[in-house]
């Protein structure tokens, strides 16, 4: 398709105000085709649709032109994404928009690790490899359900080694993502946090991130507990039966059946996707992965 960049844009530029306005340029251009192709956040993320594809696709081509384009003409990032902001500001005056002007600050942000000097030189191929790696885990699952199938046995979702569609769900997340590929790369030659290693060995950052994600669900211990401290204050002066139920099932929660919660729920997700997909005459068992080890008040929640 060609890097869609302005013609009197291409030249390397030598001035920051060249390089702010060749962004705000570029970006303009991505503007219009991002919008007209309907790619909106909340269809890209459900990949599971023809929509949330073909909006992810879009992405991914803009991404890649935006990339190339910051190397081939160097430009210089933080001077790139204050012509990338004016572009968006330019927008949201002419047009009563604002769910578009989200779209186009989400997809900002996307820009930003995409043009990342670590980042831009490698934008199409982590692109391509995310492809493969996916096919790769696709194909896994595949082949163990067919052996199910075979066996006469049931096949189980999690018995299959999927690290990275079980840690980024979406390929695109995986390369672009707050926690991908491009994030990883922009750390290199940071004093603290430095993971840039990792985007060679896709596993371990996976791991990575995973173990991120766990130290996250201790927040949101931490913020449960805000809300039954105060929970438990309005039964004190308006008490109630129902009060006293919520308590009671939100204080023998841990943080790692917090984990749990959202690994079934994801799993869940996973199994409707399965559901949605054409079929050939093939039964598979999907067995029930639910976790014993979990309280009475954590089932009750997994189980609604």
């Amino acid at each position: 398709m060609g890097t869609k960049v302005p013609a009197n844009t291409v030249k390397i530029v030598t001035g920051d105000a060249a390089i702010t306005t060749q962004a705000q340029n570029a970006y303009k251009g991505v503007i219009k085709r991002l919008l007209d192709s309907a790619a909106d956040v909340t269809t890209a993320r459900d990949a599971a649709t023809a929509a949330g594809e073909q909006a992810q696709g879009i992405r991914v081509i803009l991404l890649t032109e935006l990339a190339k384009a910051s190397a081939d003409n160097g430009w210089q990032h933080n001077l790139a994404m204050q012509g990338i902001a004016s572009a968006i500001e330019a927008y949201e005056k002419t047009a009563n928009d604002p769910s578009s002007v989200r779209t186009l600050n989400q997809f900002k942000t996307e820009c930003s690790r995409a043009i990342h000097p670590e980042a831009r030189a490698h934008v199409k191929r982590d692109f391509e490899r995310a492809t493969k790696l996916w096919e790769a885990e696709d194909a896994a699952v595949a082949k163990a359900k067919a052996a199910a199938v075979a066996a006469g046995e049931r096949f189980s979702r999690a018995d299959v080694d999927t690290p990275l569609h079980d840690t980024f769900k979406r390929k695109y997340h995986f390369v672009i993502g707050s926690t991908g590929l491009a994030a990883a790369r922009a750390t290199k030659g940071r004093k603290e946090g430095d993971i840039s290693a990792l985007v060679d060995k896709p596993t371990e950052l996976a791991e990575h991130v995973a173990g991120k994600e766990r130290a996250n669900s201790g927040r949101a211990k931490r913020m449960l507990n805000d809300v039954i401290a105060k929970l438990r204050e309005i039964n004190e002066e308006f008490p109630h039966q129902q009060w006293r139920t919520m308590l009671n099932f939100m204080e023998d929660i841990s943080a790692d059946d917090l984990v749990r919660m959202r690994d079934r729920h994801q799993r869940q997700q996973r199994n409707a996707s399965d559901l949605r997909k054409p079929r050939k005459n093939t039964q598979v068992i999907v067995e029930d992965d639910d976790d014993e080890s979990v309280g009475d008040a954590a089932d009750e929640l997994l189980d609604s």
